[in-house]
This record gives C-alpha cells, structure tokens and sequence, in this order.
C-alpha cells in the first residue's frame, strides 16, 4: 500500500474473510475475485489453481465482470474443467455487457468465428468497436477485419447498436 507496510497475508486474510462469509448475501465478489488472483499466482499463498477456479466462480455467479471474464477462460481453453466454447461464450458476453473490455474483446472473437454458437458478424464488430472505444489494443484492428466482411445493411444494423442514445 501506498499508506501502509505492503502485507500480503494480512491482506490475504482479509479477502478470504470477506470471500467466504458464512452469510452467502454477505460475501464480497470483489474479495472472492482478488483472493481467487492471490491464489493463482500463489502471491502470499501456494498457488493452487483448483481452489482459484473456485472463488472465480462463486465471483462470476454473483455477476462480477472480470470474474466471468476469467471463468470464460477456463471455459475457453479447457483449462481445469471440461472444454466448453458455449459457456465461454456466455460467460464472456455477460462480463462484456458490463463494460469489461478484455471480455467484450473475447466475445467478438467468438462470434467472428462462431465459436460456442452462430457466427454473428454484427455482434462481433459491436463488441469490437465499444472494447476500441474503451482502449482495448487489439480491437480496433479486430473491428477493422470484422468491417471488411459486413454488408452494407450489417453495416447499419451495428452502426445504429454503436449510435449514441438520446
């Protein structure tokens, strides 16, 4: 910290305190996300991917973006639990529908190339063009691919998702 000694294990404690609260209403999904961190790098703690796929989850129920973000992942890449690009997708669109740029970048991925699901090139520019908007350093050129293939009426359809609301 910037006021304080950093200690990793007094924060660990912390968020695993407030991660598994024995009132479910009362666990925190921003503890459950940083102790999931916490535990999959093994920063002040073994690492233990299992136990961090565990807390991700439990975040990602409770509708944390970068939680379901990272829940995707694992989903994605098959990575601990059963491949499934279906719930990747899902997972990823949540998160993106939440401003979560890494996640709205994924899921323009996915619907580009029709992974868990239909190709939806709208979608996909969509998702690319408001994770530009938001910094994101591989989707403008993303968008830029995606546009190339659209027709002229896709083109419209996204551009009036894309409109500024009034």
């Amino acid at each position: 910290g910037t006021l304080v000694a950093r200690d990793v294990r007094l924060a660990l404690a912390w968020y695993q305190q407030a991660a598994t609260n024995p009132v479910p209403d009362a666990r925190q999904p921003h503890a459950q996300l940083a102790l999931a961190r916490m535990i999959d790098r093994g920063d002040g703690v073994k690492a233990d991917p299992a136990l961090a796929l565990r807390y991700y989850k439990s975040a990602a129920v409770a509708g944390h973006p970068e939680a379901q973000n990272a829940l995707a992942t694992y989903f994605y890449e098959g990575q601990l639990v059963e491949k499934n690009p279906a719930i990747a997708r899902k997972l990823f669109i949540a998160a993106a529908a939440q401003g979560q740029q890494d996640a709205m970048a994924n899921a323009g991925v996915m619907l580009f190339k029709g992974e868990g699901g239909a190709v939806d090139l709208v979608q996909a520019y969509v998702w690319f063009k408001l994770a530009s908007r938001l910094g994101h350093a591989q989707a403008p050129d993303m968008a830029a691919l995606v546009e190339k293939r659209l027709s002229e009426a896709q083109r419209k359809q996204a551009d009036a998702v894309l409109a500024p609301k009034t």
